[in-house]
């Protein structure tokens, strides 16, 4: 399992990561946009090169109406 310091991937890393982590199986990164919109925002779904999108839906801890309803 892969997972982007600060949840941020730009494409073409992302596009290299299957050449430099052959086992790589998994990139796990954030399903929520973030308010800067530099977060590699993901869906749950199996990408072309065979790694799984799989983001992570909560971490940490925000008592606030949105994250109630959205998590």
């Amino acid at each position: 399992t892969f997972v982007p310091a600060s949840n941020i991937l730009c494409d073409e890393v992302r596009r290299w990561l299957p050449r430099a982590l052959p086992d790589l199986r998994v990139v796990s990164s954030v399903y929520l946009p973030s308010e800067l919109g530099l977060a590699y925002e993901q869906e749950f779904e199996e990408a072309d090169d065979g790694i799984v999108e799989f983001p992570r839906i909560a971490s940490g801890f925000e008592l606030s109406d949105y994250f109630w309803w959205a998590a």
